[in-house]
């Protein structure tokens, strides 16, 4: 039986209700905003071929494609003071499927609070609620380029491979960070992350996600850095077929990042990442992996830098014989005052377990991309990336092991339009390629949106 989201969504108002209780007499701005956004979206999957997997006999791949209306009103509260700030915001959205003449409802909503409880102490808390159909896929221009890729996502991205199904998603972040001294920090965070599919046939598992993590970054001096970064992750399955193997699984990952600044403009960096997966069911195949890389950054100009890196990387996974590779890591990064350019390179090893479909464990992957932002004029932008990505995986079945690989094609491009102050528009077209060695996972993505927004700040206090 599945669980609803209200209990998910009252103790992630518990416990971030504390956060915002200010002292009383604290002077306080409050704000109230308003907006509304209208879009047409279009998509279309198509495949080369469909397997029947699972006891209900579902398509591995399903053949979609629709056009629909989106009517989406926002109210945003946001109220600040010296010590703390508190957001409540929601954005419910209301679909008309142009072909099938439905209607369907999504939904959006988020509070936040942070307060210091010192000058050096401060305690932050979120929760979102999202009920959708989208996928990773669909935001392709929300690139960072300040992520890092060392570490866990503490709300795993959703995979598009299985085709839309409609899910809610509940998270709720909680942190503790108290700066010690100059450039250096503690931190202790804790993130709960909850996936039920609102499809009855649906293709992928639910899950809850629950991850404690420890951070500590360290100045010793002008030359010398560290960061300090443990996570453990617990992971607990509703598989789609009743008879299924759990695969319930622990995550432990440990990040060491050691950083020298002898030379001016010449950052070092020596980084050592490990991680772990340990399953509940001795039939899967746990396993670890150690990364290890000397990474060097050249400030060419205030507006250009590079990195580059590599090392050795070491993956041990019971039943299969223990792999020794590398890793590595190239970057060309160009900023302007009217935009910013990214070309940039990666491979190493990573754990996957938690983008919505039946995979689980290791991927060996080689990622590749171009990112970029233009103000072409004063109101105009405009913005896109090219992705490729390949990857190597093992799917752990009862008796043996089975390997294979995919690559993934990836390409957006957007047109953002403010105009009257309070408007704006956009025209955005995003394409995603998957070409795998399983049958029945090829597939094209395509997806148009069209959009108009209104938004505008009512009241202020």
């Amino acid at each position: 039986m599945k669980k609803i989201f209200i209990p998910q969504i009252l103790v992630g108002a518990l416990a971030i209700g504390p956060f915002v209780l200010a002292p009383p007499g604290m002077a306080r701005t409050n704000s109230l905003t308003a907006g509304m956004t209208l879009a047409y979206d279009y998509y279309d999957r198509q495949e080369t071929d469909t397997v029947e997997i699972g006891e209900s006999g579902g398509s591995a791949v399903a053949d979609d494609d629709y056009s629909r209306l989106v009517l989406t009103p926002l109210l945003r509260y946001v109220s600040t003071s010296a010590r703390d700030s508190l957001e409540l915001s929601a954005a419910p959205s209301v679909r008309y499927d142009l072909d099938d003449s439905e209607t369907e409802w999504d939904g959006d909503l988020f509070l936040g609070a942070d307060r210091y409880l010192t000058e050096l102490w401060q305690i932050r808390g979120s929760n979102r609620f999202v009920r959708s159909d989208y996928s990773s896929d669909d935001s392709v221009f929300s690139e960072d380029p300040d992520s890092d890729p060392q570490t866990p996502d503490t709300e795993p991205q959703l995979s598009s491979d299985l085709g839309r199904t409609r899910y809610w998603r509940n998270t709720l972040d909680l942190a503790s960070e108290y700066r010690y001294s100059q450039d250096s920090l503690a931190l202790v965070g804790f993130n709960w992350s909850v996936l039920r599919n609102d499809d009855d046939d649906r293709r992928s598992d639910d899950y809850d996600r629950y991850t404690v993590t420890l951070r500590d970054e360290h100045r010793f001096d002008i030359r010398w850095r560290s960061v300090v970064e443990f996570s453990a992750v617990r992971g607990e399955f509703q598989t789609a077929e009743a008879d299924a193997v759990s695969e319930d699984l622990w995550e432990y990952y440990l990040g060491l990042s050691l950083e020298n600044n002898s030379i001016e403009h010449n950052p070092l960096f020596l980084d050592y990442n490990f991680i772990a997966i340990e399953y509940d069911e001795p039939l899967q195949g746990d396993g670890e992996a150690h990364q290890l890389r000397l990474s060097w950054r050249h400030d060419a100009s205030p507006q250009l830098y590079t990195i580059i890196g590599a090392g050795p990387s070491y993956l041990k996974t019971e039943g299969q014989d223990d792999s020794w590779g590398y890793n590595g890591i190239a970057e060309v990064n160009y900023l302007l005052e009217r935009g910013s350019y990214r070309l940039a390179l990666e491979k190493g090893y990573a754990a996957d377990s938690f983008s919505g479909t039946e995979e689980r464990g290791f991927v060996d992957f080689w990622d590749a991309g171009f990112y970029f932002t233009r103000l072409l004029t004063e109101n105009l932008s405009l913005d896109g990336r090219l992705g490729y990505r390949w990857e190597e995986r093992t799917d752990f079945l009862l008796d043996e092991s089975e390997e294979y690989q995919e690559d993934r094609y990836s390409a957006g491009l957007g047109l953002d339009y403010a105009f009257s102050r309070y408007y704006s528009a956009r025209v955005g077209y995003s394409f995603v390629s998957l070409d795998s060695d399983r049958a029945g996972f090829d597939y094209d993505d395509h997806r148009i949106l069209l959009s108009l927004s209104w938004e505008r700040e009512l009241l202020r206090w």
